[in-house]
């Protein structure tokens, strides 16, 4: 995520304090989403791919994956507890709401097994 953000900026050759400027944001706190050190909302998280002409989907699916990650480090229980979610979803979701679900928990099971390398 935090790496993402960086990368968009500086793809489309704004500063830090530009940026802040342009989503009247502290400079500081824009530092601090790109550091990792907070979490964007996602009103600004849709404010940076407006911005940054980024694919939408992709940053909000990504921005989830770490609020996810964020809220079930360390729990043991916490695959079995998100596939039990993607199981009892309203069959009426649309076949996107799956595939980013599935997506999210791919990634997560990647970060996981790179944490336990650690």
């Amino acid at each position: 995520m935090k790496e993402m953000l960086k990368e968009a900026r500086e793809a489309i050759g704004l500063k830090q304090h530009e940026v802040a400027r342009l989503l009247k944001i502290d400079p500081a706190l824009l530092s601090k989403f790109e550091s990792g050190q907070r979490m964007p909302t996602r009103d600004q998280i849709e404010n940076f791919a407006e911005l940054y002409q980024c694919d939408r989907q992709e940053l909000v699916t990504r921005w989830l994956t770490q609020k996810l990650l964020d809220t079930i480090n360390e729990e043991p229980l916490a695959t079995k507890a998100l596939k039990r979610v993607l199981s009892q979803l309203d069959t009426s979701e649309t076949e996107s709401a799956e595939t980013d679900i599935q997506k999210v928990l791919r990634e997560m099971e990647a970060i996981k097994a790179e944490l336990r390398k650690k």
